[in-house]
């Protein structure tokens, strides 16, 4: 399996975990020490592993616009142009949910 991949599973077993604890942390069953304990750990994976929670529109957003910045960047007359139009759509785009 390659790094990349291996990234990706870590990724979706964390999202997997957090969700499982935000069902626990708003399960009308489980005490109050059981919600607090489930929220608490769940914020603490989603700061260890850095993950930033966005909105449906502003994922929406982000789509378009990365679909924006490929269509320019694959106008592009040659593959290195292509790739600094990206880095920099991408740059820019990441750089507005900086200190969110």
């Amino acid at each position: 399996m390659s790094e990349q991949a291996r990234e990706q599973t870590n990724l979706q077993e964390t999202v997997t975990k957090v969700e499982r604890l935000m069902d626990l942390a708003l399960d009308k069953a489980a005490t109050d020490e059981e919600s607090r304990t489930a929220a608490l750990t769940a914020v603490q994976i989603l700061r260890e592993a850095k993950l930033v929670l966005v909105s449906p529109a502003d994922l929406e957003r982000a789509k378009k616009a990365i679909d924006g910045a490929t269509a320019i960047a694959r106008s592009a007359k040659k593959k290195a142009q292509e790739k600094m139009i990206l880095g920099v759509a991408l740059g820019f785009f990441g750089s507005q949910y900086v200190g969110r």
